[in-house]
């Protein structure tokens, strides 16, 4: 076994500068002998510290990387003449390649949470920006662990080193930011977010608290077969009744024609064919909130049931392809270009095999990687989320219901507008009628008729309008809602999963917590079922608690953490997926006032134009009525004020 005192053993070190220092006292610079001998083996110290911190105590096997710096360096294991960067980066490369307590190898279980080509980073933070952050910047370090020596060794406080400002202790700032001699700004700022991760994360429901969590997994990646356009336009339409089989032994089905440009893809598709290619995607993308489409049960077989579900069935296939992974799908793909219908069913039959994803090595997407995130952030949104989806959910089913009644309302007020046009007409026509057959009083008359003939006009027009708003409630308020009260469903679905994987989690962490810490207080380390890969020295972990919890019940630590990755997956796809959902509710509101506006301008401006018309009409009468001589009113015949009444507004009874 290599001897490896002079990478971690302390108390040779300091024999010798003990040693050293006696032989300095005998010196008639004595005091100044024994600091210049101290400060020449001040870097020396701190590299020892820095390894032993880095290796021992985060449960590394020390012979192991005796070995592997004796090899890795041209100094072999004579640190002194390693530089802090190099030894840094044989500290990273050791940590790459080997396990410790703290990194259960994923080879001890079936589970694939811990891989070693997964990068793991517990502080949450990944940022290259900010490289105090960084575990390997060697300026850090050498700060870190030359301020410790000088204070343990030497007795020496530097107040630049260790001064912090009252800004900086109420804001909390990590034990391991230090602010350089120089005052590099890089170490004395932080950012909002940074500070808020470096936090606990409160669980209140199971009375825990889980530190901030993040890596990034090794998974199969997917090489895109399609080219991606910045606008494709999706058209289903077209749909054709197929008649059942000979003997009506099986029903006949609705098919619709889809188009996709610019893909130039022309197939058509039964509902089933939807639902199919829906399930098949929940099943490769677990973390994905996927769009929804209508209950079999619910869609209708008249005009306006099959006109509804092409539209339901096109926002589908919309919503799919804001997501590029989904859109370039191979199964995705095959349902929207194959024409062959015994290729495409053979296709589905593969899919059939393909299991709900519950490892992440055989999860896909285009990076290769998938995150892995539990933060302060997510988790709260995800909570609040929760409540928020909840209450929603059911207002979003009373505002569908209330579209429905006031469709209902608009229907009714314009019938009873129609009814009332059609009163006038009556009026108008008796009217009519007595005015033909009598010989006197034929000017005064046709004001009267005139009236009714404005009262019909303006009722039908009305009656019209109302029928616009009818049309505007059913095809776009009632829809929209409809559809919004779908996709919250698809919502809780999500959360409802993020709700288990989180119970699950907890409740299997409280009850192995509990047994961990029986055995710990039984001290009997032989019954601790710790892997047979794990080195540890007994000494060392008897009465460090911290240590012991993570290297006790191996076997069951590995799924504790399967468990946590699953969790704080759905936590961030929850995150991601839910504040692309909400946004693109913004965006389908925004589309349906911008068309429900111009729509009301519509109207508006034809019920102005009615009413300028009948006040054109009355000026116009005046005129003939009130001329200036009784010869000029006798001139104007009926006739003529009909055929002048014509050009300004043409009543529909005349």
């Amino acid at each position: 076994m290599i001897n490896t005192t002079t990478l971690f053993n302390y108390q040779s070190s300091r024999k010798i500068l003990d040693q050293q220092q006696n032989k300095a006292y005998n010196s008639p610079y004595s005091k100044k002998g024994l600091q210049q001998q101290k400060m020449s083996d001040l870097t020396l110290d701190a590299k020892q510290q820095f390894l032993y911190d880095e290796i021992v105590m985060q449960g590394y096997n020390a012979d192991d990387f005796a070995e592997f710096i004796n090899k890795e360096s041209k100094h072999g294991m004579n640190i002194e003449y390693t530089t802090f960067t190099e030894l840094q980066r044989i500290v990273q490369k050791y940590k790459q390649t080997h396990n410790s307590i703290n990194q259960i190898s994923s080879n001890q279980s079936q589970y694939d949470f811990n891989s070693h080509s997964e990068t793991a980073n517990h502080n949450g933070s990944t940022s290259n920006e900010n490289k105090s952050l960084d575990p390997f910047d060697s300026s850090h370090y050498e700060q870190k662990y030359t301020k410790k020596f000088r204070e343990n060794t030497l007795g020496i406080k530097d107040e630049k080193l260790n001064t912090q400002s009252k800004e900086e202790k109420q804001e909390g700032k990590s034990k391991e930011q230090c602010v350089s001699n120089d005052g590099n700004k890089q170490h004395e700022q932080q950012t909002l977010s940074a500070k808020e991760e470096s936090q606990l994360i409160v669980i209140s429901k199971y009375g825990l608290s889980e530190a901030p969590y993040f890596r990034e997994i090794d998974c199969l990646k997917e090489i895109p077969m399609i080219n991606f356009y910045s606008k494709v336009v999706i058209d289903v339409c077209e749909p054709e009744k197929v008649q059942g089989g000979l003997f009506g032994f099986t029903a006949g089905y609705l098919t619709y024609k889809i188009v996709v440009k610019p893909h130039n893809w022309e197939v058509r598709r039964k509902n089933s064919d939807f639902n199919m290619i829906r399930e098949i995607l929940q099943r490769i993308y677990p973390g994905k909130i996927l769009p929804p489409l209508k209950n079999k049960r619910n869609i209708s077989s008249d005009k306006y049931g099959i006109e509804k579900q092409m539209r339901y069935l096109q926002m589908f296939l919309e919503d799919l392809n804001r997501d590029d992974e989904i859109w370039a799908n191979e199964y995705l793909i095959s349902f929207l270009s194959e024409r062959n219908p015994d290729k495409l069913l053979k296709k589905f039959k593969e899919a059939e095999k393909i299991q709900l994803q519950r490892s992440f090595k055989t999860h896909s997407n285009m990076e290769g990687k998938i995150k892995v995130q539990l933060t302060n952030s997510n988790y709260l949104f995800a909570e609040e989320s929760t409540k928020f989806v909840d209450n929603a959910s059911s207002i979003y089913t009373k505002i569908k219901n209330l579209c429905r009644t006031l469709k209902q309302d608009f229907e009714k007020t314009s019938e009873t507008m129609f009814s009332l046009g059609e009163l006038f007409h009556q009026l108008f026509s008796h009217f009519n009628d007595f005015d033909n057959k009598i010989i006197e009083k034929k000017q005064e008359n046709q004001k009267l008729k005139d009236c009714y003939v404005n009262l019909n006009n303006l009722m039908m027009t009305w009656g019209n309008l109302m029928q616009n708003q009818v049309k505007q409630v059913h095809e776009n308020m009632c829809f929209l809602f409809k559809y919004g009260e779908k996709e919250m469903e698809q919502y809780k679905f999500s959360l409802k999963q993020l709700a288990e994987e989180e119970s699950s989690y907890f409740k299997y962490k409280q009850r192995l917590n509990a047994k961990k810490e029986k055995l710990f207080s039984l001290g009997d380390i032989s019954k601790w079922e710790i892997g047979p890969n794990i080195h540890f020295q007994p000494d060392n972990i008897i009465n460090n608690k911290q240590l012991a919890f993570k290297i006790m019940c191996t076997k069951e630590t590995i799924y504790e953490n399967h468990l946590k990755d699953y969790f704080a997956f759905y936590c961030e796809s929850i995150y991601q997926n839910l504040s692309k959902g909400f946004q693109k509710k913004a965006n389908d509101y925004s589309k349906f006032f911008e068309q429900f506006s111009q729509s009301q301008l519509k109207n508006i401006e034809e019920i102005s134009n009615l009413w300028k018309e009948i006040q054109n009409q009355y000026k116009l009468d005046d005129v003939i009525h009130q001329g200036t001589s009784a010869s000029q009113k006798s001139s104007t015949s009926v006739n003529e004020k009909q055929e002048i009444l014509k050009h300004i507004f043409p009543p529909k009874f005349y």
